[in-house]
């Protein structure tokens, strides 16, 4: 028999076992009080039937008569009547020798007979030993209580009609019982039938058997559950088809995959890994494997932990042996689950390497003949007659921008050295703002452009390289003087967003621990097209501009490499014709 077969039954049981309870009770004492109240009302009016006579014998204070009178009454109505002087004295009795009997005056009936006019009350009688209920009315006369007329009746009579009702009362709901209990039982199993095919049906789905299905003969709310759990079941089937052939196809793909892939869940443990991946670490299966054992990498760790804190791809390179890998990085918020996809970019690495020893050997080798040219320029240019002199001029400006070319490409060379150390040291932002500055009076003043800065109150020292910070403040700064030909330019560094303009979206949400440098021109502007590449070595938006100044196209991206030196960020945000804004955020330790 199914559990909820029994709790729906048991339920049933109890709440019909409560009700016929309540109904005896409420049934017998209701019949019972309403019994009392009619047997009181006869007793009452018997009452009233005998007032007269007694009336008559009291007055003529013939009590013998009346205790005769009263005695053959009372055997005639089956009543015990009982009549009782104001001052207690019984003087005739249906049942009892008057002068044997005890003063009544302050028996319950009789006082509120006296008092209230009517008394009633139902108790043990001590004279004859058992239960009565007593009705008692005042004798008047000249509007003086002469007399008490108490009539009185034995209760087993009304016990005996009591036990009968009663008897009949249980009777009669036990047999109602049983017949309600009959029908909830079937209406119970009526009920939970169907719900227990629907639990064996649920139970072979869960083990794989989708051909299940149930048929209920009825029209009701089961039947519509039925057959919605029918069509559940074959949506369920194609689900399961559908899951199983992506599950096969996303396994080919990751076999296939010639990146490594791994999943990590919440404890650090391996739940997934390819085939390109298990290679890598020379592992067969690396299932239940705690990362760190395999992927030795401060930064992974530092990737791990970001990803959990920010809720974001990340993306970092590491290095794994002798090889040289792009690491991104997703966390996966339902699961709480991170997943890592391992890019070899070794070869790139090595390419990269050659270019760097190329070009740092390419700028050594140069700049000695460059350097000699020049000077036999400088030379040539005091003797030469003015006729030539344009053409020195010529190449004297040449030389000039390949020897900056080859400067900025030592620097960019140097910066981008993984062993280069950078020398930390408090640095005040403010003084050293203001030093840069006055390099730029003249350039500033020639194109009559008005150069503007703001600092905040009590700003913070910086741990920083300022050598570096130089060249990165020199840089921004000429760039915005190059392209701008009208207007202002501003130089505004706070520990806080906005200052003098708008806050950045990408940095408005920085830490008090953070030092903004905004350098904003009103110049040509930067298409939206081409902001991403402006930090590209070489590249420049307006070629021509570019070579008529002398740029070398290396100075943003000098800015970005000594930006990402100090473990900061650099922003930049412009519309085409109305001016450029580069934000850099830096740590303040």
């Amino acid at each position: 028999m199914s559990k909820i077969f029994l709790k729906i039954f048991i339920g049933f049981l109890i709440v019909i076992v409560t009700l016929t309870t309540l109904l005896i009770l409420l049934t017998y004492y209701t019949v019972r009080e309403q019994y009392l109240d009619n047997l009181t009302n006869h007793l009452k009016n018997l009452n009233y039937s005998i007032k007269n006579i007694i009336e008559t014998k009291v007055d003529s204070q013939d009590y013998q008569e009346l205790d005769n009178y009263i005695k053959k009454l009372g055997r005639e109505i089956h009543a015990r009547i009982t009549v009782i002087l104001p001052d207690g004295l019984v003087v005739a009795d249906a049942e009892k020798d008057p002068a044997e009997m005890e003063n009544h005056r302050t028996r319950t009936e009789i006082a509120q007979a006296i008092n209230n006019g009517f008394g009633t009350s139902l108790r043990f009688s001590n004279t004859i030993k058992e239960d009565m209920l007593y009705v008692a009315l005042p004798i008047l006369k000249d509007g003086n209580i002469i007399a008490v007329s108490r009539v009185s009746m034995h209760t087993k009579d009304i016990d005996i009609l009591y036990s009968r009702l009663r008897n009949r009362i249980i009777s009669s709901s036990i047999i109602l019982s049983l017949i309600t209990l009959i029908g909830v039982f079937f209406f119970s199993l009526s009920f939970t039938k169907p719900i227990k095919s629907l639990a064996e049906a649920s139970r072979k789905i869960s083990a794989g058997d989708f051909d299940t299905k149930i048929l209920l003969k009825r029209s009701d709310e089961l039947r519509e559950l039925a057959d919605s759990f029918n069509d559940m079941t074959i949506k369920l089937s194609s689900s399961f088809k559908e899951i199983r052939e992506q599950k096969e196809e996303l396994s080919s793909l990751l076999s296939g995959l010639q990146e490594g892939f791994v999943v990590i869940d919440k404890h650090g443990k391996i739940i997934l890994s390819n085939k390109s991946f298990n290679i890598l670490f020379d592992k067969e299966n690396l299932i239940g494997t705690d990362y760190w054992s395999v992927l030795q990498d401060a930064k992974v760790a530092k990737l791990i932990k970001q990803l959990k804190s920010q809720y974001r791809s990340i993306t970092k390179e590491i290095q794994i042996a002798d090889g040289f890998y792009i690491c991104s990085g997703s966390y996966i918020e339902a699961k709480d689950e991170i997943i890592l996809i391992l890019y070899n970019i070794t070869e790139m690495k090595k390419l990269e390497l050659v270019k760097k020893d190329f070009i740092s050997n390419a700028s050594h080798e140069l700049r000695t003949p460059l350097t000699s040219i020049k000077g036999y320029v400088e030379t040539l240019q005091m003797e030469i007659d003015e006729r030539h002199k344009p053409y020195l001029n010529v190449i004297e400006k040449n030389t000039d921008r390949i020897i900056r070319i080859i400067e900025d490409l030592t620097i960019l060379s140097e910066l981008e050295e993984k062993k280069q150390e950078l020398e930390f040291q408090e640095v005040n932002l403010i003084e050293l703002s203001k030093n840069i500055l006055k390099i730029f009076d003249q350039s500033v003043s020639t194109k009559g452009l008005n150069l503007q800065s703001n600092f905040s109150e009590n700003l913070p020292l910086i741990k920083a390289d300022p050598f570096k910070l130089e060249q990165l403040l020199i840089n921004l700064i000429d760039n915005a003087i190059k392209y701008t030909n009208e207007g202002t330019i501003q130089l505004n560094i706070t520990d806080k967003v906005g200052v003098g303009s708008q806050p950045s979206p990408s940095v408005k949400n920085k830490s008090d621990n953070k030092i903004i440098i905004e350098v904003k021109d009103s110049g040509i502007g930067i298409p939206k097209d081409q902001q991403e590449r402006i930090f590209e070595r070489f590249y420049t938006v307006d070629k021509s501009r570019s070579k008529k100044l002398g740029g070398t196209g290396l100075g943003l991206s000098i800015v970005k490499h000594i930006v990402q030196l100090h473990n900061g960020e650099i922003k930049v945000e412009s519309e085409l014709g109305k001016g450029t804004r580069f934000v850099v955020s830096l740590p303040i330790a």
